[in-house]
């Protein structure tokens, strides 16, 4: 996706990968964002994103890699598992403002940079934002 504004979408559907390969970007609603000024609002996805035997990484419950621009009012209400680095109940990887924002799914994975909101929060800033699940991490690659 690469655009300026994208508001009032959901998904409620339950995304399943088998086999993905590292930086794979999967999320529930959406899988890489692209554009630094963009401004989202409003998103919601409630469905579960299941991982089977991968290395996928910029995962998310809302969205996988989300590479600047806004998030504002969304949220994500499904399970994140079978993941590795960089992802999260909420938004795998973000380079933004996070505003308003909440995740309730619990986390599953074998990695590093795991959060049941944002996993990997390289630049911007997280306000008025919360979760609620647990983040369970059974085992930390030393080779990542």
């Amino acid at each position: 996706f690469f655009g300026e504004e994208f508001r009032d979408s959901y998904s409620t559907s339950t995304v399943n990968i088998t086999n993905p390969t590292p930086r794979s970007y999967i999320g529930g609603l959406l899988g890489y964002a692209n554009s630094w000024t963009s401004r989202f609002e409003r998103l919601y996805a409630t469905g579960d994103v299941n991982i089977n035997n991968g290395t996928a990484d910029y995962v998310g419950g809302l969205i996988g890699y989300f590479r600047g621009g806004y998030l504002e009012n969304s949220y994500a209400s499904g399970n994140v598992s079978g993941v590795r680095n960089s992802s999260g109940a909420l938004v795998g990887l973000h380079r933004g403002d996070t505003r308003g924002c909440f995740a309730t799914g619990n986390i599953t994975a074998s990695g590093r940079n795991i959060s049941a909101l944002i996993g990997y929060q390289l630049e911007g800033s997280i306000t008025d934002s919360f979760s609620t699940g647990n983040v369970e991490v059974p085992e930390v690659l030393s080779d990542i």
